[in-house]
Parts: structure tokens; C-alpha cells; sequence
């Protein structure tokens, strides 16, 4: 993984995915860079077709990190599993 495709994975767990363009702007990379580094981590299993973050891409972050950063990790973890949960049912009902 590339210094560009671990900052996209980031902006991808910090914030809910919307489009290419919008992490382009945010991240300051091209769109071609973009679209190529989001192909490259699907590919590699760090992101799902949803564009949202696995649970591979949580261990590899917190590989990375200290021990009081591991425990932000697992908690954003926590949490983002829940919010997708919550959007899931939602969907169901509409």
C-alpha cells in the first residue's frame, strides 16, 4: 500500500464515502489518483464495493499506531459497524 491509498483509506474511515470527486478535493490528489488507488484497495481487500473500510483495513491501521491510538481504532471500529447497521435497517424499511 502506497502513501496515497493508506491517506484515502483514512479519509474513507474519518468520514462517511460520497463520491470520488469529494475524497479528491479533501485529499488533494487528482481523480485519475483517486480512482486508481480506491480500484487498487478493493483489489487488495482494504475497502469493500461500498466503498467503506473492512475490518482488514481497521488491522492495518492499527499496526501502524500506539497503544492509545489501537483503542481510538477499535472504538471507531465499534462504531462505524454499528452506523452501518443503522443504514442497513433503514434501507430494509424504505
Amino acid at each position: 500500500m502506497n502513501v496515497q491509498e493508506y491517506n484515502l483509506m483514512n479519509c474513507i474511515m474519518d468520514q462517511t464515502y460520497v463520491n470520488q470527486r469529494i475524497l479528491s478535493e479533501i485529499t488533494g490528489y487528482s481523480l485519475g489518483k483517486v480512482n486508481s488507488s480506491l480500484k487498487k484497495l478493493t483489489e487488495l481487500g482494504y475497502i469493500d464495493e461500498k466503498m467503506q473500510c473492512t475490518s482488514k483495513a481497521y488491522e492495518e491501521l492499527k499496526e501502524k499506531m500506539s497503544n492509545g491510538q489501537r483503542m481510538m481504532a477499535d472504538d471507531l471500529f465499534d462504531r462505524n459497524r454499528s452506523y452501518k447497521k443503522i443504514l442497513d435497517i433503514i434501507k430494509e424499511g424504505v
